[in-house]
């Protein structure tokens, strides 16, 4: 995930945030949570993919052996070590999720939340990189925006004070250099496939998809 200016502005670190959003952001942040509670199991080793400012890590980390953050920005992981101070079972990693520091095989789930996989330039790149650091047996869990989540997307972008710049059928872009996608079921089945792996995709509500793949 190459270096992204937005995510070092305060606004950057404002729409990471969405438990202050929109309705139907704040039940995707919710669902997502309950999710991963669920199906993460005790004692793991754990990779959040664009971590931010460490909320899923906090969560996590009362369960897991190990969780690895990591962020291309250097404002995200500074909150992150703020937020997530004295928990000895954390860390985290300023660099590029295109090109990880980590060992094949060694998690036994990579996550990549709150719709941070609709935010990259090379998506390909950071999926190989997620799975080549995913055990054989391990889980992938990412969390996008549905089709259906543009109007939450605009609305929250406003309230933020992030200036749009462009708007398609899939992609809502501001300034200086950010981008949030949306994905339909067929797109993301697509993105996978290419990818090598195999995708379980089922909706959290009706703004947002989570995809389980192996």
């Amino acid at each position: 995930m190459s270096k992204i200016k937005f995510f070092e502005l305060p606004e950057g670190l404002r729409n990471t945030q969405m438990e202050r959003g929109p309705k139907g952001f704040r039940e995707f942040s919710g669902k997502e949570i309950d999710f991963l509670r669920k199906n993460i199991k005790a004692d793991s080793v754990i990779l959040d993919v664009g971590c931010g400012w460490g909320k899923h890590i906090s969560i996590l980390s009362k369960n897991a052996r190990v969780v690895f953050g990591i962020d291309s920005s250097v404002l995200m992981i500074k909150k992150a070590k703020e937020y997530l101070m004295g928990l000895k079972n954390v860390k985290l990693f300023l660099d590029d999720a295109e090109e990880m520091p980590f060992e094949d095989n060694f998690f036994d789930f990579v996550i990549c939340t709150r719709n941070t996989f609709g935010n990259m330039y090379n998506r390909r790149a950071v999926l190989r990189e997620m799975k080549r650091v995913l055990k054989r047996t391990g889980k992938m869990f990412i969390g996008v925006y549905s089709e259906q989540a543009k109007d939450l997307q605009l609305e929250y972008y406003k309230a933020n004070g992030i200036k749009v710049i462009h708007i398609t059928k899939s992609c809502v872009y501001a300034l200086p250099d950010f981008k949030s996608g949306r994905f339909t079921k067929q797109r993301l089945k697509d993105i996978f496939k290419a990818g090598g792996l195999s995708a379980k995709i089922m909706p959290l509500n009706c703004s947002s998809h989570r995809h389980i793949a192996h």
